[in-house]
């Protein structure tokens, strides 16, 4: 890993930069405990650029010049890496002969900004498809691409709909963070809007209604977007660093720590609210196969002297003498029903029958049942 800072001191020709530097990287090892002959310490510093100010003499004679340049510091990616460059830094910032730092490369932030963003990435996709099962709920039958007609906020750069179009975008996409927490903030009605509203309404009470109604009047949706105004602010501060390539502050990243996990519940909660049953109502032809393995297992002879399962498969019967027999008959049970039912193209069938899977659900409830029962017959497990 690669470190890159850049100095401003005063150096003299007795004390060079490269040994000042030198020195602090070894007190820095020191301090951290670390041995300096540990692999895990090593590490080396190097210059890359340099440029010269004005020299100057001082009361006792002593000439030095302003050196601004950059420092190098290489070393090993382990556990000591960041404690090392830490301590590095500090001792830097209090060395009297260096006047000011700055560090412009730091790998182990571009790893923190990196996690971060893939954090921020995911959450302001779940927030914009909330927001848009919000506002797409609320202006129904209206322009999807204008959903945010009535709000004081507007998305930056004004986006075309063909520009959302082809993006699979819509407004939520051109908004910054500040403006989430804005949301369901009615804009002044103007004097063209009120007309509209005038010739729309029939009574005073739906005048009144319209006049004074927020953008979301949903009582769940409401809440949910007011709740984004506490939160919002400390998920946009660590955006900022992330964007802007700065350090977050250990304050400024508590805030977001605490901000996130609360974010995710509401916006899961919320979601919730519209979970889709996974439960699909079973097909014709799936019910057909499933009822007619269960009615020939009904039937079915158990023989526990001889350790087989004699079936009716439609009037002639069949002798398992295993799990693999047994599994191969209902197999063909559970296909002769399937076919029977699912509809057909140009004399092909639409769709296929997963005779293995159907047999395996019916027969999961019994499957120790059924090991013990043909245990020494050949099988002793499903195949």
């Amino acid at each position: 890993m690669s470190f890159v800072f850049l100095i401003v001191c005063r150096a003299t020709p007795e004390r060079e930069i490269d040994k000042v530097v030198g020195e602090l990287l070894a007190q820095a090892k020191e301090n951290i405990g670390g041995d300096f002959e540990d692999d895990a310490l090593a590490c080396v510093v190097s210059r890359r650029h340099q440029r010269f100010g004005d020299e100057s003499t001082d009361n006792h004679g002593q000439t030095t010049r302003q050196v601004i340049t950059d420092i190098i510091l290489n070393l090993e990616a382990t556990k000591v890496a960041k404690d090392l460059v830490r301590e590095f830094i500090v001792l830097l910032n209090a060395s009297p002969v260096i006047h000011h730092i700055v560090k412009f490369e730091d790998p182990l932030l571009q790893e923190e900004l990196a996690y971060r963003a893939s954090e921020i990435f995911a959450l302001e996709m779940k927030l914009r498809r909330v927001l848009s099962f919000i506002y797409l709920h609320a202006y129904q039958g209206k322009d999807p691409y204008d959903l945010l007609r009535d709000e004081t906020v507007s998305p930056m750069g004004s986006p075309k709909l063909n520009q959302m179009q082809s993006a699979t975008e819509n407004q939520f996409f051109h908004l910054t963070f500040g403006n989430y927490a804005a949301l369901n903030q009615r804009r002044e009605i103007r004097f063209n809007d009120l007309l509209e509203i005038l010739r729309d309404a029939d009574t005073y009470e739906k005048f009144y209604e319209e006049f004074s109604r927020v953008p979301i009047a949903h009582e769940d949706d409401s809440e949910l977007l007011a709740g984004l105004r506490n939160l919002m602010d400390a998920i946009e501060k660590m955006r900022n660093c992330v964007a802007h390539n700065r350090r977050p502050s250990t304050r400024l990243t508590a805030n977001y720590n605490n901000a996130l996990p609360q974010l995710h519940e509401m916006l899961d909660n919320c979601l919730s609210r519209w979970d889709f049953p996974l439960d699909l109502e079973e097909m014709p032809w799936d019910r057909a196969a499933r009822e007619a393995v269960e009615r020939v297992l009904e039937d079915a002879l158990w023989d526990h002297e001889a350790k087989t399962i004699r079936l009716n498969d439609y009037g002639a019967r069949e002798t398992a003498t295993s799990l693999d027999e047994l599994q191969e008959i209902l197999e063909q049970v559970a296909s002769q029903a399937y076919y029977a039912n699912v509809p057909y193209e140009d004399g092909e069938p639409v769709f296929q029958c997963d005779e293995y899977g159907v047999v395996e659900s019916v027969l999961s409830d019994d499957e120790e049942r059924l090991t013990e029962f043909f245990e020494g017959n050949g099988t002793d497990e499903f195949s």
